[in-house]
């Protein structure tokens, strides 16, 4: 992905973005490589350890959301998703 399109996607400041690449950079959990196609441009690829540090963090998630949500049954906590959902994409 476009670095540029990353600052969109997650509407960040391009400068934090940067700031956080250069940190995934240096831990080896992105590579960022000049576009080929316009040399303006960075593009930001995953690494395999960075898919891995991913994979982990979503698992992790999944357990805390499971602990924190535990008194609700799955159709309340997918209603309670697309309500927050709503609230989100709301403003």
């Amino acid at each position: 992905m476009a670095q540029q399109d990353i600052t969109h996607v997650f509407g960040l400041d391009a400068s934090n973005v940067v700031g956080l690449l250069n940190e995934l950079e240096e831990l080896g959990l992105v590579l960022r490589r000049r576009d080929h196609t316009d040399r303006r441009r960075h593009i930001v690829e995953l690494t395999s350890g960075g898919a891995l540090v991913l994979d982990s963090t979503f698992a992790r998630l999944a357990s805390i959301e499971d602990e924190l949500l535990f008194s609700l049954s799955m159709q309340e906590r997918e209603t309670l998703h697309r309500l927050l959902l709503q609230i989100v994409t709301s403003r």
